[in-house]
């Protein structure tokens, strides 16, 4: 009844006495709805500590992250080096503020204060199982696909302070029961191989060479701030075989 009045959640803090919509979490927690941050929960970074060459403790304000959790930094001030950088959680030290990241720590300034903490909100893509010749009691031979894909762009940085690609990682799955989820094959495909054009849209092509009852791809990222898009799937599918 209240999407029919007001329309959805953007319409409330339009209304006297609602600045904010908010909305509540199973774990106490109070979120702002309608949020338009590039990546997930972020949080005020309360201090930055080198643990070992491989370890940095970071403390912040209340978060729900998890160990495996991608972690992006933005704004630190003294521990310059860490803005930009992606690291993944890979212990709690104490729950809801305190988390150690797996990130190279050699040649970290002090820090300072300041900063961003962000979850990166990762991409996974199932396609269906594909076998255009299975009323014909055929098994499917796929040779090559291409992707059109809209090129794309990252927040993140390497060591040099150079931007770093934004990539499309696709995993080849051969289904020859319906158990089969593993993938055969893996590749990685550069969505931002073309130099300050991002927005455009371009065809990129990988070899398969593979036969089965079906085929699927799974398409995935988790690059913080990349705005990955396929818009389309073109295979090069022939039938060969029986299917059973």
């Amino acid at each position: 009844m209240l999407s029919r009045t007001f329309g959805n959640w953007n319409a409330f803090p339009f209304s006297k006495g609602a600045p904010i919509a908010i909305g509540g979490g199973h774990k106490g927690e109070v979120w702002k709805l309608n949020n338009t941050e590039s990546e997930d929960n972020p949080q005020m970074i309360r201090g930055m500590t080198v643990i070992d060459a491989d370890t940095l403790r970071v403390t912040t304000d209340w978060n729900n992250y998890e160990v495996g959790d991608n972690i992006v930094f933005e704004g630190v001030l003294g521990m310059i080096q860490a803005n930009h950088k992606q690291a993944p959680i890979k212990s709690i030290a104490t729950p809801w503020n305190i988390f150690d990241v797996d990130i190279p720590t050699l040649g970290f300034s002090a820090y300072t204060g300041g900063g961003i903490a962000s979850k990166t909100i990762p991409l996974e893509a199932l396609s269906k199982k594909l076998n255009p010749f299975v009323d014909s009691d055929k098994k499917v031979r796929c040779g090559w696909i291409y992707f059109y894909v809209e090129v794309a762009e990252t927040i993140l940085q390497d060591e040099a302070g150079k931007p770093v690609p934004a990539f499309l990682d696709i995993d080849v799955i051969t289904n020859d029961t319906d158990m089969d989820s593993v993938p055969t094959f893996q590749y990685r495909v550069d969505c931002s191989n073309l130099p300050r054009e991002s927005g455009s849209k371009k065809w990129v092509k990988i070899w398969i060479n593979q036969t089965s009852q079906f085929l699927q791809f799974r398409m995935r990222n988790a690059q913080a701030g990349a705005k990955i898009k396929v818009h389309a799937m073109m295979p090069g599918f022939v039938a060969t075989g029986r299917l059973v």
